[in-house]
């Protein structure tokens, strides 16, 4: 019996030291989230500032991870649920004026890493739509969805525009490329019909 109250103890300490760094890691990164504020606020030149809103909304994608977790019951797991629809509400509050963001999100639990990635995937999507996809589009939408299809994790992200001026190996496809490929037996699959449907699939 002691030995099991002693290894619950240890448990709990554990527990609570992840989280301690999970709430540095997240503190940290709102620091660097000030100082990107501050330089894009201060700069007039537009590809400059273009860049660095690009890198806030990775940089943001990260810190929110790291909150979430902190506050999560289970510390190595997450609420994809909560943290995609948390990164699509910061999108949606910059972008609300002209694009609608609808989600169809199923309450899926993930590790960490593979949450991190799926983070950055759905944040370099969404902005690959704000940027691209729109600019012949009367009224602009873009629909995320998650779900648990027999043992598979499927994202989708699609729109309803006309996507102009993009290139397959520009930044943001990169970094979503690498990032597929450090999920299990993932695949990413892109169709164009009334707009643009990406869909990544992999195993838990």
């Amino acid at each position: 019996a002691e030995k099991t109250q002693d290894l619950k103890a240890m448990v709990k300490e554990r527990e609570m030291l992840i989280r301690e760094v999970h709430h540095r890691v997240k503190n940290n990164l709102q620091t660097i989230t000030a100082i990107l504020w501050f330089h894009s606020n201060s700069t007039q030149n537009q590809e400059a500032k273009r860049l660095t809103e690009e890198t806030l909304q990775r940089v943001n994608a990260i810190s929110l991870l790291h909150e979430l977790l902190y506050l999560s019951k289970w510390v190595a797991k997450i609420s994809m649920e909560k943290y995609i629809g948390k990164l699509l509400d910061s999108f949606y509050s910059s972008h609300k004026e002209i694009i609608t963001i609808e989600r169809d999100l199923e309450d899926i639990s993930l590790n960490a890493d593979n949450g991190m990635l799926i983070g950055t995937v759905v944040v370099e999507l969404v902005s690959n739509c704000v940027k691209h996809a729109f600019t012949h589009t009367a009224e602009p939408k873009i629909k995320v969805a998650l779900k648990n299809t027999e043992g598979m994790i499927e994202i989708v992200v699609e729109d309803n525009g006309e996507w102009v001026d993009t290139k397959e190996d520009g930044l943001g496809l990169k970094i979503v490329k690498k990032s597929v490929k450090k999920l299990k037996n993932a695949t990413l699959t892109k169709e164009n019909s009334s707009g643009t449907c990406w869909s990544l699939r992999f195993e838990p």
